[in-house]
């Protein structure tokens, strides 16, 4: 076994003690003897003997007094330095005791705020997923979305595109009509003429030029036949990519004015239908001459 315990040797300390106090009673009990030995010394009738006897038993009944005293006086010392022990020992096991109240009640403070933190953090954790669930379903359903606007689109380009092709061949055949005159000296009458029969050709069941360009503009530019028809298709096809092109010209005053042309053919527009517009042959004006051209928008 392992070493003794506290209350063990205490207990050992005790019997000790139990001990001595046994002797000590034997030792009263011889000096009741000794002195029952006197009673019969006093009867005896030799008196020298008697007091040897008494003087005998004094010495040892005051030793063994002395011998009682000292063992007495030793016990009470023990006793009293044992219950000092025993006191300390009570109180530091009381201490450790609260010691130990206090850190398990420490401990579980601490267990359940970490329990509360994990909860609490289960539940942001849960949260962000439902986030996370609903924002890619709704990114889902927008690259959807997305994907069905990129098929609409493509698919009015395309037809735009076929619409600008069969402009663009109508407006090359015409060009091609009327290259020939570019060397002959052109009369309103033959612009005229010219411009009725592009309107009917480009769009049929709409009256578009009202007016014929003047005759001073036909002295200043021979090509005014080919602009009007150019003008006439960016009607048609207001929205079409590539109009601001199709309309350039080299002076920048008058490439304001067919950009603002084109704006203003794009707001009449609506889904479906064109509304009517009506311009005259000043469109393409001289040099100089942009306030007569804005005058010359009739739409």
């Amino acid at each position: 076994m392992g070493r003794k315990s506290l209350r063990f040797r205490t207990l050992e300390r005790i019997l000790g003690w139990v001990r001595e106090v046994s002797r000590v009673d034997s030792t009263i009990r011889e000096q009741e003897e000794l002195g029952e030995l006197g009673e019969r010394v006093d009867v005896a009738a030799n008196t020298k003997i008697r007091h040897e006897m008494e003087d005998t038993i004094l010495s040892k009944d005051i030793k063994l007094r002395k011998k009682v005293t000292t063992i007495t006086k030793r016990a009470v010392k023990q006793v009293s330095s044992l219950k000092q022990v025993i006191t300390k020992k009570d109180k530091d096991i009381s201490e450790i005791s609260n010691m130990g109240k206090d850190v398990a009640t420490e401990y579980n403070q601490l267990d359940n705020k970490r329990m509360a933190q994990a909860r609490e953090t289960t539940k942001q954790v849960e949260h962000h997923k439902k986030l996370a669930a609903s924002r890619l379903e709704k990114m889902i359903q927008s690259q959807q979305e997305a994907a069905d606007l990129q098929m609409r689109i493509e698919s009015i380009n395309e037809k735009h595109d076929e619409e600008l092709a069969a402009v663009k061949s109508k407006i090359a055949s015409l060009t091609r009509e009327l290259r020939p005159n570019k060397e002959k000296k052109l009369t309103p009458h033959i612009i005229k003429k010219k411009g009725k029969h592009m309107e009917k050709i480009i769009i049929p069941k709409t009256q578009i030029m009202v007016e014929s360009p003047s005759i001073r503009f036909v002295r200043y530019c021979r090509t005014v036949a080919i602009w009007c028809t150019k003008i006439i298709a960016a009607y048609k096809v207001a929205l079409a990519d590539g109009i601001i092109q199709a309309l350039f010209d080299g002076t920048s005053r008058r490439q304001t004015e067919f950009n603002n042309f084109v704006a203003k053919i794009k707001d009449i527009y609506r889904p479906g239908h064109f509304r009517k517009a009506t311009f005259d042959g000043s469109i393409i004006a001289e040099d100089g001459s942009a306030e007569s051209t804005v005058r010359a928008f009739k739409a």
